[in-house]
């Protein structure tokens, strides 16, 4: 059986953990799901045709993401959302105190 492991999966098949948990790269805090995307890229069977490279266009996003957090210019009034002083004073009344 150890024979039939392919010499790139090695790695994974020797890894020792040294916790008792795992925490991956993808553990950044994202509200959006690329996993499936990760998974599809990664152990896609043979049969599927792929039509476009998402990693490139993924890759572009996350990078212009990044500079306009980065510049201040993301998030703007556009991407925003306002709420008057009274009205978030009693949202934060209904919010149960520790």
């Amino acid at each position: 059986m150890a024979s039939d492991i392919p010499q790139a999966a090695k790695p994974l098949v020797d890894f020792k953990p040294k916790h008792e948990f795992f925490v991956g790269i993808d553990s950044d805090g994202c509200a959006f799901d690329t996993m499936e995307i990760k998974h599809k890229e990664c152990f896609t069977p043979k049969f599927i045709k792929r039509y476009a490279n998402c990693w490139e266009i993924i890759g572009k996003a996350l990078a212009d993401f990044q500079d306009d957090v980065r510049k201040g210019t993301f998030p703007s009034a556009e991407h925003s959302f306002t709420m008057k002083d009274d009205e978030y004073q009693a949202l934060l009344q209904q919010i149960p105190k520790k």
